[in-house]
């Protein structure tokens, strides 16, 4: 689950988020783009804040799967603004605020799913005599394929 929680896409969206914006045609002045981000960021926060009040309410799995789905589809929309931007001369505003709109829905849903789900669920599957080594070795999958993702990306 901690490949995937690394594979889901938040190290590209956290290292390129700004890049995603331009290419999806965002080109606002400065300080357009700083309370851009601060929204963005925003977003992010929320869902951890939201997060701890829901996670003990809800299923994990279905928390996982409800809040994986408007990330799949958030990606869909960055990658078709991005290569719709690429191929035309002009963006719509329809093509650069869906682009802001899909950063924080996916940050939003990611912090409340994916960010905290797998550390959760892997101290609570384990018995207590492995679960030291377990979170060892979970853990060191989630940081080499963190690392593998870093340095692959362009």
């Amino acid at each position: 689950m901690h490949v995937f929680q690394q594979l889901g896409g938040i190290n590209i969206l956290m290292m390129y988020g700004a890049y995603i914006l331009i290419n999806s045609g965002y080109h606002n002045t400065l300080e357009e783009t700083y309370i851009t981000i601060i929204l963005i960021q925003f977003s992010s926060v929320l869902g951890v804040i939201i997060n701890v009040f829901i996670i003990d309410y809800f299923n994990r799995k279905s928390l996982l799967i409800f809040t994986m789905i408007p990330q799949v589809f958030s990606l869909l929309i960055l990658t078709n603004n991005s290569f719709a931007t690429l191929y035309s001369d002009s963006t719509s505003s329809f093509q650069k605020n869906s682009s802001v709109f899909c950063l924080i829905i996916f940050l939003f849903t990611y912090n409340i799913g994916l960010n905290s789900i797998p550390w959760i669920f892997n101290s609570e599957i384990h018995p207590i005599q492995l679960k030291e080594i377990s979170i060892s070795i979970t853990s060191s999958f989630n940081w080499f394929t963190n690392f593998i993702i870093s340095y692959s990306a362009p």
